[in-house]
C-alpha cells in the first residue's frame, strides 16, 4: 500500500486488516513522509518511485497489486519497474 502525499501507513488502518485476510499486505512510509526522518532529497514522483522499487526488490515482492493514495500510486508511472505491477487500485 502506498500512502498519498505526506501521508502515513495509518491512513490505511481500517483497510489493512480486511485486505490481510486475502492478500499479503505491505505498507511502508517513504523517506520524508509520515513517521520517517526528513531527508534533503526533493519530494518528487521519481524519488518516491525509486524508494518504492528498491524496497519492493529488497522484500522480494515480485509482480504485485498496488493500492493506495493518489500521490503514491502516481509515482508508479515513473518507475522503471512498472512491469512488476499486476494491477493498481487508487483510494481518494
Amino acid at each position: 500500500m502506498l500512502h498519498g502525499g505526506f501521508g502515513t501507513v495509518e491512513d490505511f488502518s481500517s483497510q489493512i486488516p480486511i485486505l490481510a485476510k486475502h492478500f499479503k499486505v505491505v505498507a511502508f512510509e517513504r523517506p520524508g513522509h509520515g513517521h520517517t526522518a526528513d531527508n534533503k532529497e526533493p519530494v518528487s514522483f521519481v524519488t518516491m518511485s525509486e524508494y518504492t522499487s528498491i524496497s519492493s526488490k529488497r522484500w522480494g515482492l515480485g509482480r504485485r497489486t498496488s493500492s493506495g493514495g493518489a500521490m503514491g500510486q502516481s509515482s508508479l508511472f515513473f518507475s522503471p519497474f512498472l512491469d512488476q505491477i499486476r494491477s493498481s487500485a487508487w483510494f481518494a
